[in-house]
């Protein structure tokens, strides 16, 4: 009769030579493991008749093992006998484990006498059938074993924690051999965890970049000081991002974790959004020649409506000094009386110089814009040069009925301008608030800091600016006013953005309106644009 053979697994040298050594005087064959992922190549190789196993080892425990050999339908019917020490503690969750009989580890005769008899049941005649988990051997003769179950117990939680994390892990041995692997790595593989358990994560990750794997994991496994490796993978139409890790206990090296992630939709997103920046890059390069196209013509646009201004304001004095020139030639041939042309020569020559006078103050104008002078910078209190140019005009305010108000902040620094520019440019403002407000009222001026700047706010409750030509009151030439130059505003705006800083204007009919200037306090003397004086 040929013998039944058994496969005894526990990391207990003593425990499985002394099992051994009993099944052998009872005409079994033996073969042997000493740890979970061995005992799962040995159950392949030898397919035994029966299997003893232990619950707490190295690398998978005997748990794992149980289930996995009876989920698989070559060796679902091998009988599966748990050697365990927590049976007396946990004997309802050992039964879980869905093995054939249960046996509790305590004197070493008693578990010799415990495994035979358990065997004899199973022995028994199919048609004698022993109800499956209700062998349970030596309970009652061991004490409890705290130790063990407080192992058992941290061991459970630690696979609890893996079992529900969204990445997924994988635990490899010195081996190179998977002895774990959770929910989340196994829908990310898509393969079922039989298996995977026992193989080399090179097999399962089988294309051009397993020898990438394989050799990252040699230098790991060589490694006895934390590591940690990071590769992006292609599986299938899968992205994926492992991270190896080595596990060092006690400066040995107890095996590697590799949290595997699915990138698949986060590789995708990046490739839109880097064709989104690139289509992005592309239309900022389009609309800066566009925009440069625009200044240019706008820049034509300005010198021609600039040259037409010109042309314009001179064009009125210089017929008037033409008319003067074609009477003084008519009264030089026509009359006798040198009384006569000496006096009507003196009348029109005054009229000459006025024109004269007329056109060199526009072009001493035009040329401020046309040659701007470089400025110097120097540490100033704008309260000091508001209010010297506010009293500039202090006299024609009260000439007009128009109320000054101060409303200075004391507190503020002292920063880098051109004075005189600064005080031209304050006291156009204060003309301009002067001229809207025929019938008398109210001239504000108002100091702040304003973030890193400093603001001056000039206001006034003249007649508004109609939001028509609102964006229009800085060109140069631009004028509502009769025989206005159309030039103070420009001026202020030119001054304003030459010294780094801005203005706006905000206008309600019949209600006035507010300048705000936003001036940077700079902390060294930089180099100033240029502004035209």
């Amino acid at each position: 009769m040929k013998k039944k053979k058994v496969l005894i697994v526990d990391n207990s040298k003593v425990y499985v030579e002394f099992l051994s050594e009993t099944l052998l005087k009872a005409n079994y064959d033996i073969c042997k493991a000493y740890n979970g992922m061995e005992a799962l190549e040995k159950a392949l190789a030898e397919h035994p008749d029966y299997i003893i196993l232990d619950i707490i080892m190295p690398k998978i425990d005997g748990g794992r093992v149980c289930r996995y050999l009876k989920e698989d339908p070559d060796f679902r019917d091998i009988p599966i006998i748990i050697l365990t020490g927590v049976a007396a503690e946990s004997a309802a969750k050992v039964k879980d484990l869905g093995a054939d009989a249960y046996i509790a580890k305590g004197s070493m005769d008693e578990i010799a006498v415990n495994l035979l008899n358990t065997l004899k049941m199973l022995e028994r005649p199919k048609e004698v059938p022993v109800a499956k988990g209700d062998l349970i051997f030596g309970i009652e003769e061991v004490s409890p074993r705290s130790l063990v179950g407080e192992l058992l117990l941290n061991k459970k939680h630690y696979e609890t924690i893996l079992q529900n994390l969204g990445e997924g892990v994988v635990e490899i041995d010195s081996d190179q051999k998977i002895i774990f692997v959770n929910p989340a790595a196994l829908e990310i593989i898509d393969r079922p965890e039989r298996e995977i358990i026992g193989k080399r994560i090179t097999d399962i990750l089988d294309d051009q970049k397993s020898s990438d794997i394989k050799e990252i994991l040699e230098e790991i496994l060589i490694t006895r000081s934390p590591v940690n490796e990071r590769i992006t993978y292609q599986y299938g139409e899968k992205t994926l991002q492992l991270n190896f890790s080595n596990i060092i206990e006690e400066s040995e090296l107890a095996g590697v974790f590799i949290i595997i992630q699915d990138i698949t939709e986060k590789e995708k997103l990046a490739k839109n959004l880097k064709g989104y920046a690139q289509a992005l890059e592309h239309k900022i390069i389009e609309i800066d020649r566009t925009q440069r196209e625009l200044i240019k013509s706008e820049k034509l646009a300005a010198t021609s409506k600039l040259v037409a201004g010109v042309a314009h304001e001179i064009k009125n004095p210089l017929n008037s000094m033409s008319l003067t020139a074609a009477n003084l030639e008519h009264i030089a041939n026509s009359s006798n009386s040198l009384s006569e042309i000496k006096s009507f020569y003196q009348e029109h020559i005054e009229l000459l110089k006025s024109d004269i006078e007329r056109i060199k103050d526009l072009v001493e104008n035009f040329m401020r814009f046309t040659r701007p002078a470089a400025i110097h910078l120097r540490l100033k209190d704008i309260n000091e040069i508001a209010d010297s140019a506010l009293q500039s005009i202090a006299q024609q305010a009260k000439q007009k009925k128009v109320k000054l108000i101060r409303k200075y902040d004391k507190g503020l620094p002292k920063i880098l301008v051109e004075k005189d520019e600064l005080y031209r440019c304050f006291v156009n403002l204060f003309l301009n608030s002067l001229e809207a407000m025929e019938e008398g009222g109210k001239l504000t001026l108002e100091t702040r800091g304003s973030g890193r700047g400093i603001a001056i706010i000039v206001s006034d409750t003249g007649c508004g600016i109609p939001p028509e030509i609102q964006d229009k009151i800085f060109d140069i030439f631009f004028t509502t006013k009769e025989g206005g130059k159309g030039l103070g505003l420009s001026q202020v705006y030119r001054t304003v953005e030459a010294l780094g800083g801005e203005i706006s204007v905000h206008s309600e009919i019949g209600k006035g309106a507010k300048f705000t200037i936003t001036l940077p306090k700079r902390k060294s003397r930089e180099k100033a644009k240029h502004i035209s004086s």
